[in-house]
């Protein structure tokens, strides 16, 4: 057999094994194919179940879910329509309290004024009362005032020729006779302390810077202890039955004075420029 020939044996053997061998890899291959087609179909078969299944389940959880959210639903409106109830009832009720308050206010209000106008009645009044008072004593003090202004000025007038009469040798005025004459006088009664009492102070109030009589009796609350209403109502005579008291301190005060013009030697008459 040539070699030709034998390489055509040989190809066809080859040709047909490796036919036989597509062939047998074919089948296999065939086999396997439907092995996993089965598989495939058996996988698909249940996964086609199971979600099924679970769509069924979860349509029913839809359909359970639906109904209570129809039954929260309802329930909620119930609850908001007795909310919005409760929140009528409440808002009469602050209105009904509102309107109770404000009527409580207004009657406190009218209460207490009218407690205001019982009690300040007796204050006006009073008020009124001593207004009336001032201003009658500010009235009496300015007509004592202007007659006290008029005497001075007829005092000052009396002076001055006093001091003519005395720089000639003469007797002194009779205003500083009067205060010589306190000199040697005594208390056997009240009225003589009184006069005591007036002329001293009439001297003192020519004496003191501006001669004003009520001024004169301010400063002498720093030497008596008394008030000026004191003194004054004493000097004008409207005291009918002093104190005691009063009479001790304006018997030491008179005396007190008395003792200074004891110690002048000469009496200086009064300069009035």
């Amino acid at each position: 057999m040539s070699f030709e020939a034998y390489k055509k044996v040989v190809s066809e053997k080859a040709i047909s094994a490796l036919s036989d061998y597509i062939y047998k890899l074919h089948k296999i291959f065939q086999t396997e194919t439907e092995k996993k087609e089965k598989v495939i179909s058996a996988l698909s078969d249940d996964i086609y179940r199971t979600l099924e299944t679970e769509i069924k389940k979860i349509e029913t959880d839809i359909l359970t879910l639906d109904e209570t959210f129809k039954t929260d639903a309802n329930k909620a409106e119930k609850d908001i329509s007795i909310f919005e109830d409760d929140v009528s009832k409440m808002r009469e009720a602050s209105q009904n309290e509102i309107q109770k308050i404000k009527k409580e206010i207004k009657n406190e209000i009218k209460q207490t004024l009218e407690t205001f106008q019982i009690k300040i009645k007796p204050i006006k009044k009073h008020i009124s009362i001593n207004i009336n008072q001032i201003r009658e004593t500010f009235q009496t003090e300015t007509k004592k005032g202007e007659k006290d202004i008029s005497a001075l000025k007829n005092d000052s007038q009396i002076c001055k020729s006093g001091q003519e009469h005395f720089s000639q040798g003469s007797n002194l005025p009779s205003t500083t006779n009067r205060i010589s004459a306190l000199q040697n006088s005594g208390y056997s009664d009240t009225e003589t302390l009184r006069n005591d009492f007036i002329a001293l102070v009439d001297q003192r109030s020519k004496n003191e810077k501006g001669g004003y009589f009520t001024l004169m009796l301010h400063t002498l609350t720093e030497e008596i202890s008394l008030s000026y209403s004191c003194m004054y109502t004493y000097y004008n005579g409207t005291t009918k039955n002093p104190r005691k008291t009063t009479l001790d301190e304006l018997r030491k005060w008179v005396n007190n004075e008395k003792q200074k013009n004891n110690n002048l030697s000469v009496f200086i008459p009064i300069n009035f420029e």
